[in-house]
């Protein structure tokens, strides 16, 4: 039997709270997560995880309902839409959380990229990867790869609070490691 919200084959391999308090990792890419539905536009398999179900970011409203989710986050994602579609996504991820539902965003941060890979690494090829995406992963696996708008953590505030969020956090991105190179930022549906 298939799980109807998370998608694995298994209810004991659903995550913890799965029906009562739904989370989602948008985006998952190969950062699969046991706590978490992993949803990406592609089949993703590490540590024993897959990807739970595939589909397309923009297309997540279509799939569930309203007021269904209690926490998501989107790592490394929104940089590959352009400005006024990652704002339809971020008001997709309002309407898809609860009341009290948490959201968390990361991604490249184009000024502490600049610092961290041109200033302190000396890399400037590895801040042209970061600005347009590796050309590498775009080969591998297509063009929605390419980065498509600049963030910072001030971007990322005004776009939550621009769809409706309270900002509760911004900083340095933890998913990656990677320091001032990432932006964190993090919000709660109030209404």
């Amino acid at each position: 039997m298939i799980c109807d919200t998370c998608q694995r084959k298994k209810h004991s391999d659903c995550p913890e709270n799965c029906l009562i308090s739904p989370k989602i990792n948008v985006g998952s890419g190969g950062m699969l997560k046991k706590e978490y539905i992993n949803y990406d536009a592609l089949k993703w398999e590490r540590g024993g995880l897959q990807t739970d179900i595939i589909g397309n970011v923009e297309s997540i409203s279509e799939i569930f309902p309203s007021d269904y989710f209690t926490e998501i986050i989107c790592f490394h994602v929104i940089e590959h839409f352009r400005m006024f579609n990652a704002l339809e996504v971020l008001g997709d991820f309002f309407r898809l959380l609860k009341p009290g539902g948490k959201v968390v965003i990361e991604g490249p941060d184009i000024l502490g990229s600049y610092e961290y890979l041109v200033e302190r690494k000396k890399s400037p090829v590895a801040y042209v990867d970061m600005v347009f995406g590796k050309e590498a992963d775009r080969l591998k696996y297509g063009k929605r790869m390419v980065h498509r708008s600049g963030w910072t953590q001030d971007i990322a505030k005004s776009a939550l609070t621009k769809v409706g969020f309270k900002v509760t956090h911004t900083g340095i991105g933890m998913s990656h490691g990677m320091g001032p190179r990432d932006f964190r930022a993090e919000g709660v549906k109030v209404k």
